[in-house]
């Protein structure tokens, strides 16, 4: 049986933005219903000890971003649970794993993984989410960009290609679910270490790093009821740098 309290979906949690994300959220009470594309194990043991540590119910569920028919049987999956209305779906999921192709080097395959992860399945996860969010008065839709998206970056194309329509599809949103009360927004980091991580050596003007911790606690108020004036908006969290 579910809690009363609401419920937030965060998708790509084992991820390292997702996992501080919920760690955060667990800390603040939430219960979540937790999401990895397949890291079954490690999603497993965060719910558990995430339960154990901050008294919060928490839900492991598994699902190919990029398969509509997965994602739909989430809601099934969801409604045996109890959970009929999620207050915040928070998007973390990627397929960019770094490094640098250039157009003549990345294949048409590779251009399409990264598109298709964090483009069409940020898409495609609103939409077979959207009657729980609905559900909710005043629901979050937090997706995840990158500043790549903005301003581009040289071997990089499938990752800024791929970003800057989330940013269209942030705009979208925004405007057609505002009929529902759900607001939608997009926090765009730029380069993410760890805070005992080195700063890297060569970033161009006006790009510089965050930690995780910091990129979440612009998700996280963008979750929150904090956030309830702002919708349609494209937050850039870049070290303080512009």
């Amino acid at each position: 049986m579910a809690s009363e309290r609401a419920w937030l979906f965060l998708a790509g949690a084992t991820g390292r933005v997702g996992s501080a994300a919920a760690e955060t959220l667990a800390s603040q009470g939430e219960n979540l219903v937790l999401h990895s594309s397949g890291r079954t194990e490690s999603l497993t043991e965060l719910a558990g000890r995430l339960t154990a540590q901050y008294g919060v119910h928490t839900v492991p569920v598994t699902a190919d971003v990029t398969d509509a028919e997965q994602l739909a049987r989430l809601n099934s999956t969801l409604a045996e649970r109890g959970i009929g209305a999620l207050a915040a779906l928070v998007n973390c999921t990627t397929a960019y794993t770094g490094g640098v192709a250039g157009i003549a080097e990345l294949t048409g395959d590779e251009f399409r993984r990264v598109v298709d992860a964090d483009l069409v399945g940020a898409f495609l996860l609103v939409r077979e989410l959207l009657p729980l969010l609905i559900n909710q008065k005043g629901a979050k839709v937090v997706l995840f960009s990158s500043v790549a998206g903005l301003r581009g970056r040289p071997g990089a194309a499938h990752l800024c290609a791929a970003k800057a329509g989330v940013h269209g599809l942030t705009l979208a949103l925004a405007k057609e679910l505002a009929a529902h009360g759900i607001a939608v927004n997009c926090v765009a980091p730029g380069p993410i270490v760890h805070a005992d991580q080195g700063r890297p050596t060569r970033l161009p003007p006006g790009v510089a790093v965050s930690t995780p911790q910091e990129v979440v606690n612009a998700a996280t108020y963008l979750a929150s009821a904090a956030s309830s004036p702002i919708s349609g908006q494209v937050l850039v969290v870049n070290g303080g740098e512009v």
